[in-house]
């Protein structure tokens, strides 16, 4: 096991003035969210994840260089156990609003996911509530019953789907 995450910061590129923050904990690791409009769009979002002794893990780049065809972090938070950080996105241009990605990060494997992937999330509305230990429940667009699925029964059920390695500093563009 490679530990836990000491940090994740998400930071955007534009004015101090206009910026969100938003701090978390989970056990040894902590968060650090921060938001800002684009101009001439909604919000852009690059999340920084550090280890031990704050070495970068790697950073996930979601803008883009006309501030409408990035995506922002939306909501965020950790499971019940502290294994996964889950966030989603909304569009900064307002592009298919009927989807919003729905990413996790496992702190078990510094792996970054995307519930796109396990052909769970398209047509998530952005709508998401964590239960139990590390379970997610979403709702989907033209649906009116939601969904649960447990990210760790996802992850050991699907090892097909490998994720992102969240590892040496890299930098992974969406």
């Amino acid at each position: 096991m490679l530990g836990r995450v000491a940090l994740a910061t998400v930071l955007l590129l534009l004015t101090p003035a206009k910026d969100i923050r938003k701090y978390s904990r989970s056990g040894s690791v902590a968060i650090r969210t921060v938001q800002a409009a684009r101009e001439g769009g909604g919000q852009e979002s690059i999340l920084e994840f550090f280890g031990k002794n704050e070495a970068a893990l790697c950073t996930l780049d979601f803008t883009s260089g006309d501030g409408l065809h990035g995506f922002g972090v939306g909501k965020s938070a950790w499971t019940k156990d502290g294994r996964f950080f889950v966030w989603n996105m909304d569009s900064s241009g307002g592009h298919q609003p009927w989807h919003t990605p729905t990413m996790f990060f496992d702190s078990r494997t510094s792996r970054v996911r995307n519930l796109d992937a396990y052909g769970i999330s398209p047509g998530v509305t952005g709508e998401f509530r964590l239960l139990a230990a590390n379970s997610i429940e979403v709702v989907f667009y033209n649906e009116e019953k939601s969904r649960r699925y447990s990210l760790a029964e996802i992850v050991e059920s699907r090892r097909d789907v490998p994720g992102q390695p969240c590892s040496k500093g890299r930098r992974i563009r969406y």
